[in-house]
Order: structure tokens, then C-alpha cells, then sequence
């Protein structure tokens, strides 16, 4: 016969002690998955239950943060540069006054604030392609605002200008976006000059 173990024989103890173990490891496990060191091409972004009444928290490159289980979840916002390339634009401008550029932008994420706070509520959860869509389109708005905005007469000094004027344009409409101007390379071309040469 099978001999029957008595309640009182069954290894209680070490069901509980494995239990312990396995609960711990699980807590382990769970911690360190939750303990985050940002690179350094990258802004990480805790948002949540964020003490002091804040909505979110921003770590910069090299430091930890530990992201509460439940309460807190975190995104990261990459650092690494972008460019936007024109051939050339189509015609910015009215009547006499229609210009088009062509050239490179560089640009990337601010590390500095306001820049990254900016980011932050702009920027969170966006693809490269869609941020460089809004790079874009603050383009053309800057430099369409430029040319609408001056009432020089004279044709060169027009053009030698635009690029700066378009420049202090698109700054602060990339700052608005948590972005900055890293190399900014464009030429201003205008379009009945062109079309009379």
C-alpha cells in the first residue's frame, strides 16, 4: 500500500518559502524593468502621478529615474539631428514679390529649457517623419512670413537678406516646438528674375 501522508507531514514550509522566493524575484524583476538610465542621444519622459502637482518629469542623458509600476509610464524623445532638404520650394510670396529657396536645415531637440520642456508637450509620442513634417511646415510659414514683411525695393538686397529674416523666423517657431536650428544652409531665388534671365 501507498503510504498516506497525514496533513500535518505536507512540507507547508517550503511551499511557503518557494512562494516568498518567487514573489521577491517577480519584485526584482519588476523593479530593475522599472529603473531607467537615459542614453545619450535621448530625453526620457515620465508622465503620470508626478509629485509637486507636476504632469510630467524630464531626465536628461546619463542620469536614472525610477518609473512607478501603475502610476507612472515614460517615453523617450531622441536627440539625434534632422534634416529637412529643398531642391526648390515651390513660389512663396505674391504679385511681384514670389521667391523660392533651396537648400539644408539641420535642426534637433533643444537640451536646454525652454527647448525641452517644449519637446516634451509637443513632441511626446511623435515619429521622426511627423517631426520633421512640423519642421516643414514652420519652414515655409517663416520664410512666406519674411517675404510678406518686407517692403524693400531693392531686388538683391532682398535676396542677401531673406536668409536672415527667414532664419529668426523659423528660430522661434522650432523653439515654440522644442527644436533648434543646428546648421541652417538655404539661398533665396526670385522667381521673375529667374524667369526673365
Amino acid at each position: 500500500m501507498v503510504p498516506i501522508l497525514a496533513s500535518n507531514d505536507f512540507p507547508w514550509g517550503l511551499v511557503i518559502v518557494t512562494a516568498i522566493v518567487v514573489i521577491l524575484l517577480i519584485a526584482g524583476v519588476t523593479f530593475f524593468k522599472r529603473f531607467k538610465k537615459c542614453g545619450n542621444d535621448e530625453l526620457i519622459v515620465v508622465y503620470g502621478l508626478i509629485p509637486g502637482g507636476r504632469t510630467f518629469k524630464i531626465v536628461t542623458p546619463g542620469k536614472r529615474v525610477f518609473v512607478r509600476p501603475v502610476l507612472q509610464e515614460a517615453l523617450t524623445i531622441s536627440l539625434k539631428p534632422m534634416e529637412i532638404e529643398f531642391d526648390r520650394s515651390s513660389n512663396l510670396g505674391e504679385g511681384d514679390s514670389q521667391y523660392q529657396f533651396e537648400g539644408k536645415v539641420t535642426f534637433g531637440v533643444g537640451l536646454e529649457m525652454p527647448f525641452r520642456r517644449n519637446a516634451a508637450e509637443r513632441l511626446l509620442g511623435l515619429e521622426r517623419s511627423e517631426i520633421k513634417q512640423l519642421a516643414v511646415e514652420a519652414l515655409l510659414e517663416a520664410c512666406d512670413t519674411a517675404i510678406g514683411t518686407d517692403s524693400n525695393d531693392n531686388q538683391p538686397e532682398i535676396e542677401s537678406t531673406l536668409h536672415a529674416r527667414c532664419e529668426a523666423h523659423f528660430s522661434e517657431s522650432l523653439k515654440n516646438l522644442g527644436l533648434q536650428i543646428l546648421d541652417y544652409n538655404l539661398s533665396f531665388h526670385a522667381v521673375n528674375s529667374d524667369q526673365s534671365a
